[in-house]
């Protein structure tokens, strides 16, 4: 039999219950019940699943082997010749910019069998060539602006083709100015202590905020130019793809992607002379970069959220049941003590006696004392009333006889 009590499957629990409940509670206990419900529900309210400000995020560069196209289009771009107070000069007897879009592509020889060249036409800039109060901020009076800023970037030279966009900073050409240039010694001056400088649209990532993951900037390079050197800077983009999961229960992918700066070289090469306008001053030259930065944000979904503050919600429940587990305790014992027992307070009980005599006397009078009521009970008549019940046959305790006495009495 007990091994069949322990294997049996269909066992039924035995419940007892303490005036018709299961479990004791406490005052205590109903506070703090309160108390936690409260926190966890500011918790739950609190919790990212509604605010959105701490995604698990993961930031990646991923290397191609061949660079991806990107289509650099209708973005902020200027450029200028200027001192180190950023103030831009213009003078074509001096300088000139030349800006163009190459496409090459080679045969597996490394024959070059597509070769094209697109010249891009220059202007002033304006207020309108630029978002917002930009121009004013920037101080971008007297750079040079683009009438047509879209161009594609794609490959490199150890691939099977490329693409870039130059810009570049050449010396005053008589031939092609017919004699106009200033002279040596006034380009010599000129030229003293005055930077290329260029601004090109890029982006911010704050990969906490929620709705505007990538914000618009401007990135700003400048360097010093020298007669003496010809300075080739290579400057690098990249795309960069943010998928965002913010759904309450289930995956949802939002896929954001767009430009940023990646990164940037110089090269400078000791073979420039004062006299020879065939190489440029100074070259600019955007490539497509090889990395792809992908960016994952996860964001707290509402099991996530739950099940941390089920956590939280355990931890408490064992603080609150080692506070009043011992007053729990001791309620149960005093209750099960006084339906077991009756218990009663001696000084309570001759007190409320004690009252109630006193009401009692005002109301019928004092009662009599043990000795009173003893002296009383000793008087004669009360003697002979007690004596003539208990011996009626005595002429003297019974005077009046009945008329079947008298008869025989006279007999």
């Amino acid at each position: 039999m007990g091994i069949c009590n322990v294997l049996d499957l269909f066992r039924t629990p035995v419940i007892l219950k303490f005036e018709k409940k299961e479990k004791s509670s406490t005052n205590l206990g109903g506070f703090l019940s309160i108390g936690i419900i409260i926190f966890l529900l500011i918790m739950f309210a609190q919790s990212d699943v509604f605010h959105k400000m701490s995604p698990k995020i993961v930031d990646l560069d991923i290397s191609s082997a061949t660079r991806s196209p990107i289509q650099y289009s209708n973005q902020v771009f200027a450029f200028s010749i200027c001192d180190s107070q950023g103030t831009a000069y213009i003078d074509p007897q001096i300088y000139s910019f030349n800006v163009s879009n190459y496409f090459f592509q080679y045969d597996p020889n490394g024959n070059v069998f597509v070769n094209n060249n697109i010249s891009y036409a220059l202007h002033i800039c304006t207020p309108d060539d630029f978002p917002g109060d930009l121009y004013d901020s920037l101080g971008l009076h007297n750079n040079y602006c683009l009438n047509d800023s879209n161009f594609e970037l794609s490959g490199f030279w150890n691939e099977n083709q490329v693409s870039f966009f130059e810009v570049d900073a050449n010396l005053c050409d008589n031939v092609s100015t017919a004699n106009s240039c200033k002279s040596i010694e006034e380009i010599q001056n000129f030229f003293s202590g005055k930077y290329f400088n260029i601004y090109y649209a890029d982006l911010n990532f704050a990969p906490t905020n929620y709705l505007t993951p990538l914000s618009a900037t401007t990135h700003y390079d400048y360097y010093l130019i020298d007669l003496n050197l010809r300075k080739i800077l290579s400057i690098f983009l990249k795309t960069i793809q943010v998928v965002t999961d913010d759904a309450y229960i289930f995956d949802n992918n939002n896929i954001l992607e767009d430009i940023v700066f990646d990164s940037k070289e110089l090269d400078m090469f000791n073979d420039k002379n004062i006299s020879d306008t065939s190489n440029p001053l100074f070259e600019c030259l955007f490539y497509a970069s090889q990395n792809i930065q992908k960016v994952s944000r996860v964001y707290q979904k509402l099991a996530e959220a739950l099940a941390s503050i089920g956590g939280i919600a355990n931890v408490v429940m064992i603080i609150g049941f080692l506070l009043t587990s011992v007053e729990n305790g001791l309620k149960l014992k005093r209750k099960v003590m006084n339906c077991l027992y009756s218990f009663q307070d001696t000084q309570k009980f001759n007190k409320k006696k004690h009252s109630t005599n006193k009401k009692r006397n005002k109301f019928y009078g004092e009662r009599c004392s043990k000795t009173e009521t003893a002296s009383k009970v000793k008087k004669p008549h009360m003697h002979m009333e007690l004596s003539s019940y208990l011996n009626p046959d005595k002429k003297t305790l019974n005077p009046k006889k009945t008329k079947n006495q008298r008869i025989l009495s006279k007999e």
